[in-house]
């Protein structure tokens, strides 16, 4: 017997296809729903943290929208690297071993890469909104 399929297809252009046991595999599942969201809004959202719009953090009359909207699709970027390298199983990860049987600089770099998109999904949470 196949497994059962369900689809998931709210606001965004890509249809999100997953097996029914998958859901306690949470770590990869849930990436792959966040990095097509995270596509959707950064190809659709109209705004921009204001945060991001300031040229100086002391003057509030330096705003620059479209230098906020630069930072922000960086932002973005990195958030969605992160989670399709995770849905994906991480297929770039290079060899833990290094030559000295410890973990290699590329691994720490990689990983280190990884968690930043995490720690910047996680501080702009509630910036993940299309108005």
């Amino acid at each position: 017997m196949g497994k059962k399929k369900a689809k998931c297809q709210r606001h965004t252009d890509e249809e999100l296809e997953f097996y029914a046991d998958e859901e306690f595999n949470m770590f990869e599942t849930f990436s792959r729903i966040a990095a097509i969201n995270l596509r959707t809004l950064k190809k659709k959202a109209p705004g921009v943290p204001s945060d991001l719009c300031l040229r100086d953090k002391e003057d509030i009359d330096s705003i620059d929208v479209k230098l906020g909207m630069k930072r922000w699709h960086k932002i973005l970027d990195k958030m969605i690297w992160s989670f399709d390298e995770i849905a994906a199983d991480n297929p770039n990860e290079p060899e833990y071993f290094g030559k000295d049987n410890k973990e290699s600089k590329a691994h720490k770099k990689y990983w280190k890469r990884v968690n930043k998109g995490l720690d910047l999904f996680r501080d702009r949470f509630f910036d993940l909104v299309m108005y």
